[in-house]
């Protein structure tokens, strides 16, 4: 009798190692105000589909019940916690802070096959300020488990969609475009490449059958029909023909457009202004309009405030992660000890993922995912992976800013009180009318501190 292939068995050993670092992980989210939630390991099959339908399926374990319910081991967390939110939004209070760590299972040929995610979700905000909490809290749970050198590399799948949608194409033609960022990164893969494919798949030929005639022979008035030697063709067909090319020559100017821009964006990779100057050029001389680059720049900007240790910061704006779900910032975290393809963290922002799901609207939302297997390659030589901490448990004050400009203040308050191990949880709103409705309101006892543009502060104890 043999164990299933993909699968491992966990020793006394190798278990106790595990159970440090996600007790680690999981005592350093709760001081970022991160509570902890559990879902099924067993869910509908469709709860994962819905999600990402092709990339999933082909990796789902699933069976039918004895009630012939198709059922999936769950392949990730994301999809059961939105299912479990959409269930219960009526008594769930945003923004919504929840983290969770469990085994995870995908039919991987000759891989492994059950994997630990560590990680959380902050659902119902999409601000800016939000991205970075998320981005800092990754870095800095890593720093707490003593992993120094981490590259952090962001980008931006809302800024790429925004400037597709300039594209006359369908949906299908812009999210191939999409798809085709990563191997346009690859060497050897080029643009004709990529058309190829998408003569192969249908995506040009879509256009030509789908164009029917739709002009009139009086329309093209420099034509003289009765002169004009047509052979037995009749008008008609000539004319079908010529809006089906034109319509054909359309849609591959629209297709080569699109790849020579991501081409050029999906080289883009270095420190955040050059990425910044170097992405609104392309833009420019490739005949785009607008500035689909804001929300990245301004995110990056906050992202100084927070203390990030020695971690670097790039962008890539080649960065793909699952196209049908991520709707604006995403990043990863690598390190030199790992391959070049694998990543301690990786997440960033899906804000129609809830409503895709069932949910009556949609509901902001971003987190991030550890895998444990990366986390212990990183850690298995060090000889000081113990760093645990005796976490008191406290109510967690929420820190809020008096004024736009107070913000800087009221991160570094917060990322001083979580680095020596006390909790903090910033409110992403500022404003005295804000602040005013929190502090008179709520049942909940709870710490309020306000802090100033000059970083003084205010305490308050709220509630019952």
């Amino acid at each position: 009798m043999k164990i299933l292939p993909g699968m491992s068995d966990t020793d006394e050993q190798e278990y106790s190692r595990q159970r440090q670092i996600k007790d680690d992980l999981q005592a350093f989210f709760s001081l970022y105000g991160y509570s902890i939630i559990d879902t099924p390991i067993l869910e509908r099959a469709d709860t994962f589909v819905r999600k990402s339908a092709e990339e999933v399926s082909y990796h789902l374990y699933t069976f039918a019940d004895r009630d012939d319910n198709r059922i999936s081991l769950r392949p990730e967390f994301t999809s059961g916690v939105i299912r479990s939110f959409i269930e219960n939004e009526a008594t769930i209070e945003l923004p919504a802070r929840w983290q969770y760590s469990g085994p995870v299972f995908r039919f991987e040929n000759n891989k492994r096959r059950e994997f630990t995610q560590i990680a959380i979700e902050l659902l119902g905000t999409s601000s800016p300020k939000a991205n970075c909490d998320v981005i800092a809290l990754a870095t800095q749970s890593l720093a707490k488990l003593g992993i120094t050198g981490q590259e952090i590399v962001i980008g931006h799948m809302g800024a790429i969609r925004e400037l597709l949608l300039q594209l006359d194409l369908s949906t299908r033609g812009r999210s191939f475009l999409l798809a085709s960022m990563l191997r346009l990164k690859q060497s050897g893969c080029t643009i004709n490449t990529i058309m190829e494919e998408a003569r192969r798949i249908g995506i040009l030929q879509d256009s030509i059958e789908s164009s029917p005639s739709q002009y009139d022979i009086s329309s093209i008035p420099s034509l003289d029909w009765d002169k004009l030697f047509l052979g037995n063709r009749p008008q008609e067909e000539i004319i079908d023909r010529l809006a089906r090319k034109a319509g054909w020559q359309s849609e591959r100017m629209q297709i080569e457009r699109g790849l020579a821009l991501i081409e050029s964006l999906s080289k883009l990779q270095a420190r955040p202004d050059k990425v910044l100057e170097d992405a609104r050029r392309v833009v420019k001389e490739i005949g785009f309009k607008d500035d689909p680059f804001k929300d990245l720049e301004e995110s990056l900007e906050l992202l100084n405030y927070h203390n990030l240790g020695d971690a670097t910061v790039t962008v890539d704006l080649g960065l793909t992660r699952d196209a049908t779900y991520y709707t604006g910032l995403i990043f990863e975290i690598k390190h030199q000890l790992l391959p070049e393809r694998l990543s301690l963290a990786g997440g960033g922002r899906y804000d129609r993922l809830i409503r895709a799901m069932g949910g009556k609207t949609d509901t902001p939302a971003a987190g991030f995912a550890f895998a444990l297997d990366s986390l212990i390659s990183i850690l298995e030589n060090d000889q000081n992976t113990d760093t645990r901490r005796n976490i008191i448990k406290t109510t967690t004050p929420t820190i809020l800013s008096k004024t736009p400009d107070s913000y800087g203040h009221a991160i570094k308050l917060a990322d001083s009180r979580r680095l020596n191990g006390n909790p903090a949880e910033v409110h992403f709103d500022e404003g005295p009318s804000d602040i005013d409705k929190i502090i008179t309101s709520g049942d909940e006892c709870k710490d309020i501190i306000v802090v100033d543009k000059d970083g003084n502060v205010e305490e308050y104890k709220v509630g019952k």
